[in-house]
């Protein structure tokens, strides 16, 4: 197995906040550790210089530990899913509350799925591969190509972190973000 996961319970050693990981390596586990070894850290650090800004946070995360890895690794073909939760407090000013959020994050194929107290499953990832159609869109327009049901006939995913040789193709780190009232607290 290529994965790696990770937990923070108390985020920047906060109990208000929370992150949970998973990444799912390919080519070898190098890109899969690297991730577990500096997202939750990588991330703290934009929050901070962003204000809290947190889709621009998670983005530049993103894209920074991708690039960092692809400077660290000279293996063309190493690379890793991404799935990312975040959960904070945030206050609504307009309803004057605070809210409980999660924020779900990700790149490639590994899936993370809300659960109601009715135990019904909602999927909050997206599947970023080449059965998405949205997806083979984005890389024709990159102008990478699809044959044999992959990304220049190598990769089924069409984001991840790492995969050197395959951004050449359109392959992208930039992750789908999505946010999620869980409650008021």
């Amino acid at each position: 197995m290529q994965d790696c996961s990770k937990i923070v319970q108390k985020f920047s050693g906060q109990e208000d906040k929370a992150f949970f990981a998973i990444f799912d390596g390919h080519g070898g586990k190098e890109c899969a550790s690297y991730c577990q070894q500096n997202f939750d850290k990588v991330l703290c650090s934009f929050l901070c210089q962003t204000f809290f800004k947190i889709n621009k946070s998670i983005h530049l995360t993103f894209q920074k530990i991708s690039s960092d890895f692809l400077s660290s690794c000279s293996k063309e073909n190493v690379g890793a899913t991404a799935t990312i939760i975040f959960i904070f407090i945030e206050y609504n000013c307009l309803s004057k509350a605070s809210e409980r959020i999660l924020c779900c994050a990700n790149v490639g194929d590994s899936k993370a799925f809300l659960v109601n107290k009715s135990k019904t499953l909602t999927q909050i990832t997206t599947d970023h591969t080449c059965n998405n159609e949205a997806e083979v869109q984005r890389i024709k327009h990159a102008k990478g190509r699809i044959f044999n049901g992959r990304v220049y006939g190598i990769l089924n995913l069409t984001r991840t972190i790492g995969d050197k040789e395959m951004k050449n193709y359109g392959v992208s780190c930039v992750p789908d973000v999505k946010k999620i009232i869980l409650g008021i607290t």
